[in-house]
């Protein structure tokens, strides 16, 4: 069970991280040396290669990155994960040489430039004070210079594309026809720009396990012997020699995905009975959409409560995952309700959808009713700590990405309480984030909530070393009294 949910977290974590960074709010906001910050806080070594591989399929996907500040900033990502090594060197760098080629944007061709001459000898003096200069500036004002200048603005790569040309040349040729096996849809579909992030953060997640599969054509593709050919002409037989149908093409059937959906709205309205989905009755449902909507009156409310008492069988409620947002904000309390019930539930696949709920909930925006919810489910069951550290590191990274002065100081105040509850109640352990918490502290301490959770840490953390200290020095002391005694 915990293999499995590390393995779930791990993959939801790296999907979450890159739907925000890589998002065009956070890319128009924030400059290289804040992604670059945000990035390395949020994402581990271990995780490097992964990363790269969903960034390069992100990159080859039009409807995952469409503007280009968004390709712009996930270029740099590739480049800051491996920048000890020279570009050609670095396990991506394929998708550098398809970024510098003609029919690609004149911004990204010049930005990549930059990056491939930061270990050659004139990127010493050049491309490196350059690059310097680029990491305070946003990506989307970096496009909007670079878009604006000649092609006599890009530095020259022929470093780069000679190291990549001596790499291929070691490359087994097995491995040069290999593809990958995730294959994008010929037809991009079009995501609406609120709902996004989120869409793009629950695709990353199905294909991250995926990455790294590939479809090998030598190991299944051959041709066929031809059938005896009579003739009449000796000419016409020589095309069997060099045949004509010599390009080989992969081929998506888009009725599959049509036949699918349509068996999936055919399946749903086969259901009979007062039930729209297994275990949920229509008037729950009812209740729920319109809490997903408005905020409901307190008969209403208890009401839903009532009814999730009855529920049997909580797979019915995985409709409300994608509208846990709109009921948090809408009905904190209808929330805390659904939430007790699913994570207190027991039978077959209860716990992935627990992981479900919980990842729509780290995935919440900030705000008042967010951290009331997490507030009161901390009071009434256990949560996971990986859970807990994640919100809290997902929160801390909200506040220090607001603008609004105003705005950022009333929900630094309202974290900081919201912290020191948990940490009165144990129900976070201070050691685990005891560095981010603390630079968070500090980088606020002109906000009295923020001293006073400083204050707090610190006395713990004194405590814990004083009881340390004194339990060595008992055990050096009874240590000491056997000695004594062996001696006598």
């Amino acid at each position: 069970m915990f293999k499995k949910q590390n393995k779930d977290s791990s993959s939801s974590k790296v999907s979450m991280t890159l739907a925000r960074i890589l998002g065009d709010e956070f890319s128009c906001e924030n400059s290289l040396d804040n992604i670059s910050t945000t990035f390395h806080h949020q994402i581990t070594e271990a995780d490097y290669f992964q990363v790269g591989q969903t960034i390069e399929f992100m990159l080859r996907n039009p409807d995952m990155l469409s503007t280009k500040h968004q390709k712009a900033t996930a270029l740099f990502l590739v480049y800051e994960m491996f920048k000890s090594e020279p570009l050609y060197l670095n396990p991506f760098a394929d998708i550098f040489v398809e970024a510098l080629e003609v029919h690609s944007s004149m911004s990204l061709r010049i930005f990549c430039s930059h990056l491939a001459n930061v270990h050659t000898d004139q990127g010493i003096t050049n491309a490196s004070s350059v690059l310097h200069e680029m990491l305070r500036k946003t990506p989307k004002l970096l496009v909007h210079e670079f878009e604006s200048l000649s092609s006599q603005s890009i530095l020259d790569v022929k470093a780069f594309l000679t190291g990549m040309a001596i790499d291929l040349e070691s490359m087994p040729l097995t491995e040069k026809a290999a593809i990958s096996a995730v294959i994008p849809h010929p037809l991009p579909q079009s995501v609406s720009p609120s709902s996004s992030q989120q869409q793009i953060a629950k695709a990353l997640e199905c294909v991250i396990p995926h990455l790294g599969s590939t479809i090998n054509p030598a190991s299944f593709m051959f041709r066929i012997p031809p059938p005896p050919f009579l003739a009449s002409d000796e000419g016409n037989e020589l095309i069997w020699m060099n045949p004509l149908d010599t390009e080989h093409k992969f081929l998506f059937d888009d009725s599959i995905v049509s036949e699918n959906q349509s068996s999936k709205s055919e399946n749903n309205n086969s259901d009979n009975g007062s039930l729209d989905a297994p275990g949920v009755s229509a008037n729950l449902r009812n209740l729920l959409e319109a809490a997903f909507k408005n905020a409901l009156p307190n008969d209403q409310l208890v009401e839903i409560r009532n009814e999730l008492r009855n529920v049997k069988n909580t797979s019915g409620l995985r409709f409300c995952v994608d509208h846990l947002a709109a009921l948090t904000e809408h009905n904190p309390i209808a929330a805390v309700d659904l939430l007790l019930k699913v994570l207190v539930s027991s039978g077959a696949g209860s716990e992935h959808q627990m992981l479900e709920f919980l990842k729509a909930l780290v995935n919440i925006q900030m705000s008042v009713h967010s951290m009331e919810v997490v507030n009161r489910l901390t009071n009434e069951v256990e949560l996971p700590n990986e859970f807990i550290q994640m919100y809290i590191s997902n929160c801390i990274q909200t506040c220090e990405a607001i603008q609004d002065k105003f705005h950022q100081n009333r929900l630094v105040r309202l974290l900081c309480v919201f912290l020191q509850s948990l940490i009165r109640n144990k129900v976070v352990n201070v050691s685990d984030l005891m560095v981010e918490m603390q630079a968070f502290c500090i980088e606020f301490s002109g906000i009295r909530e923020a001293a006073a959770l400083f204050r707090l840490m610190k006395s713990l953390d004194s405590n814990s070393s004083a009881v340390t200290s004194t339990s060595g020095d008992s055990s050096n002391s009874s240590s000491n009294k056997q000695s004594n005694n062996g001696r006598s």
